[in-house]
């Protein structure tokens, strides 16, 4: 399968908090089509960490359910080869309870948040209003965070690393 959670298993989930995946060849972590917009799964998803996923290009393959990641505390993402970005910009604006966030050796990460197909983001501001610590580490293709121009806001910001990340 390419897909780690089709959408049936996402609507059973409704008690996930931790999601660890390491060493597998899937494609995406969720597949959401059948599910309706704006249907609410995995609320209670609070860390996710994925780990030497060589085949990982995108952490889903369909428009995400933002409603997922409220809650979402720890993100670690380390491995994953043929990741370009991590999620999009209206999955951005869901992570407000957001942590921590390590990302290293993604070697095709350019941007740590893409765009969502046909949207423009002229001069925004993202906030992550709880983030504490940001390490960045051996993302030789990184250019900047967000595709667009947008002002990144951290005010709880307590720890930054970057380390050989030389298109930063």
């Amino acid at each position: 399968a390419d897909a780690l959670v089709p959408s049936n298993l996402l609507r059973r989930l409704q008690n996930l908090e931790v999601l660890i995946v390491c060493g597998a060849d899937m494609v995406y972590i969720f597949r959401s089509q059948g599910l309706e917009q704006g249907e609410t799964v995995l609320t209670k998803l609070r860390e996710m960490k994925l780990e030497n996923l060589p085949e990982l290009t995108n952490i889903w393959n369909d428009p995400a359910q933002p409603a997922m990641f409220h809650n979402l505390r720890i993100l670690t993402i380390s491995k994953c080869k043929k990741l370009k970005s991590l999620f999009t910009f209206d999955i951005v604006q869901c992570l407000l309870q957001l942590e921590e966030l390590w990302v290293d050796e993604c070697h095709s990460l350019d941007k740590l948040f893409g765009l969502s197909e046909g949207l423009i983001v002229q001069d925004s501001e993202i906030i992550f209003p709880q983030l504490k610590n940001l390490a960045l580490q051996s993302l030789p293709t990184l250019t900047s965070i967000f595709a667009g121009r947008a002002t990144l806001l951290c005010p709880s910001l307590e720890y930054l690393h970057v380390l050989d990340c030389p298109q930063f």
